[in-house]
């Protein structure tokens, strides 16, 4: 990205930073984050996910088309022979929803939904997507009795809002973003947000994805228009975008050992393989 380009996006985030509210960066400017702890297996972290895994799944609908599955999975199977935390029984699942959202829950589950799929350009981008929350989940997780609380505060919010929206809504009402609320318990949200940039371009880089599609896709929401603003609201409701974060990722990314190298974000191949997707939201 160049000088122009970089400003123009700073100047686009300071905008953004207001219409969502965003609290600014706590991030220190130096880049420190907190450092990372990779213990044995957790196996209450990953029976909680399991649990909240099941809640999700009985309530937002998963997007069934088996090709675009595999496509997600393979890209998943490529990013995870890097990660640190490489006994997580790690599993991508696409959630049949028109926001633009992704996130991911203890013990290495992720999701995506179909929204954010027909949301981004390529399969650099999607990579950049998934890479973010698995480097979210590569931090050391809260204790389990946080996890118990979290777990029932979600339980709990689904009880009280399914009669409003019914089964398919009880999740998309104050959906994802309760999920999000997990990866917010210790250390604060803004520090993971950062660290899982820095993890991400790493992972990136290694699995020979485009490690520029991160900042593509953040300057692509940054560019936005008015009408994709709700369905991208939880997603920055729980993913923070400052000026702060933009210039640490930067940061990292001009310290990416990949001088040289030449990378093919498969423009061609995404859009064919997840045109069932992108057809969901046509309006032709």
């Amino acid at each position: 990205m160049n000088a122009l380009s970089n400003q123009r996006l700073l100047a686009y985030l300071t905008v953004l930073s207001i219409v969502f509210i965003c609290s600014g960066c706590a991030q220190d400017v130096n880049g420190s984050v907190h450092s990372l702890s990779y213990d044995k297996i957790d196996m209450d972290e990953v029976r909680a996910g399991r649990d909240i895994h099941k809640e999700i799944v009985q309530q937002i609908y998963p997007y069934q088309n088996v090709e675009v599955n595999n496509y997600v999975r393979q890209i998943g199977k490529k990013l995870i022979s890097y990660v640190e935390r490489d006994n997580l029984p790690y599993q991508f699942t696409i959630l049949y929803d028109q926001r633009i959202y992704a996130t991911a829950a203890p013990g290495g589950f992720i999701y995506i939904t179909t929204g954010m799929i027909n949301f981004v350009d390529n399969e650099s981008q999607l990579a950049a997507v998934l890479a973010h929350e698995l480097g979210r989940v590569q931090s050391k997780s809260p204790q389990t009795e946080e996890t118990k609380k979290f777990f029932n505060t979600l339980s709990q919010t689904g009880q009280a809002v399914g009669p409003m929206f019914g089964n398919y809504g009880t999740l998309a009402a104050v959906g994802l973003q309760l999920l999000g609320a997990y990866m917010s318990v210790d250390p604060p949200a803004i520090d993971k947000i950062v660290l899982a940039d820095k993890l991400a371009l790493d992972y990136l880089a290694q699995a020979s994805y485009d490690p520029q599609g991160l900042i593509d896709f953040l300057y692509k929401i940054s560019q936005s228009e008015t009408d994709e603003h709700t369905l991208l609201y939880h997603y920055l409701v729980s993913h923070e975008i400052s000026v702060d974060r933009m210039k640490l990722l930067d940061r990292y990314f001009e310290q990416l050992p990949i001088r040289g190298q030449s990378f093919n974000v498969n423009r061609d191949y995404f859009n064919r393989i997840t045109e069932p997707v992108r057809k969901l939201y046509s309006t032709e």
